[in-house]
């Protein structure tokens, strides 16, 4: 059996990734904070391990660069040297803080399980256990990808503007977020 020598995490991505995580929109709980990290870091790691301080090098680079494109903050390697800190961020382009708003929005799809090839949604085959009914749902894949005809089709079928997420003009995503809220607080309860 042959092993690869792949260097491990070092302290300062330990600590990039959870000061990431910290920023990230809609995860205000630390359980839930916890528990998005636990699934973050399987999805990266192949299901190998659970923890920031078993990753390899490469794997926390890749989180890394996943939670920054997620958050809007970026190291001074990919920016050109400047932070965006929570103060600037009222300063960016229009487009810019269009994309923030858009990004937090696919964020609840993805805590709503809102992939490709899979729908969360209820199965035919529920198993009866005395009064309680049980709900078989499918598995998440390793690698997921966001189902983007199904965000589209709910901005456009529930959401108020009845357009696709990308044609949404600032102000109006500030209200489709707040509809998704709703709708991830319903998830929420119903889980």
């Amino acid at each position: 059996m042959a092993t690869t020598t792949e260097y491990q995490v070092n302290n300062g991505q330990i600590s990039r990734i959870h000061a990431l995580l910290a920023k990230v929109p809609g995860l205000v709980d630390k359980q839930e904070r916890e528990r998005y990290k636990r699934n973050l870091i399987r999805d990266y790691s192949d299901g190998r391990v659970v923890s920031t301080k078993n990753l390899t090098w490469k794997e926390a680079k890749d989180v890394i660069a996943a939670l920054e494109q997620m958050t809007g903050k970026s190291t001074p390697a990919l920016k050109g040297g400047v932070i965006m800190n929570e103060s600037k961020k009222s300063k960016l382009p229009g487009g810019q803080l269009s994309d923030v708003k858009r990004k937090k929005l696919l964020h609840y799809c993805h805590l709503m399980g809102w992939y490709e090839g899979i729908d969360m949604q209820v199965r035919d085959d529920r198993q009866s256990v005395g009064d309680v009914t049980r709900q078989a749902r499918l598995p998440a894949p390793v690698r997921r990808k966001l189902d983007m005809e199904r965000v589209n089709g709910w901005c456009m079928n529930y959401g108020k503007f009845k357009k696709p997420l990308m044609e949404h003009t600032h102000d109006e995503l500030s209200i489709l977020i707040t509809q998704m809220e709703k709708v991830y607080s319903d998830y929420l309860n119903a889980v």
